[in-house]
């Protein structure tokens, strides 16, 4: 027994009526299954490409943030930290270059050059891979090839 016979049975409707209902959904089903299954066929196929597109696109975009995270961590900091010292060396520590007087050799500058020595490091490791086109070419300005 089925559940649509025992429905029949608890609401007390006659077995003619059970018959003519049995009929109905025969002679329905195969057209409503059919479309039943196209719909579903096609939501399914296009909810698993929706979803496999939104996937891959929030997957690039953490992957970019994580690379911008890392080389900000392992490059840039390095520099700026560098840049920083340089400047607190340069400028704020001694505000205006001084001269010493040695006797007859004349003036000559005691303050020391400002040195990049995290670049030198950079650029013999995996860090200078990673790191930016125009980034290279403004800190080669900056160096002395030799």
């Amino acid at each position: 027994m089925d559940n649509l016979a025992i429905e029949a049975l608890k609401n007390g409707t006659s077995g003619l009526e059970y018959l003519y209902e049995e009929l109905v959904i025969y002679t329905h089903h195969s057209d409503w299954i059919s479309v039943i299954n196209i719909d579903t066929l096609i939501g399914a196929i296009v909810g698993g490409a929706l979803a496999l597109v939104g996937s891959i696109v929030v997957n690039k975009i953490q992957y970019k943030q994580q690379a911008e995270l890392k080389r900000a961590e392992t490059i840039y900091t390095p520099l700026y930290d560098e840049l920083m010292k340089n400047h607190y060396d340069t400028l704020v520590k001694t505000p205006y270059p001084y001269q010493d007087e040695i006797g007859f050799l004349g003036s000559q500058r005691t303050q020391k050059a400002p040195q990049y020595l995290a670049w030198g490091s950079i650029k013999l490791d995996t860090r200078y891979l990673e790191t930016p086109n125009a980034v290279k070419k403004q800190w080669m300005s900056y160096t002395v090839q030799y």
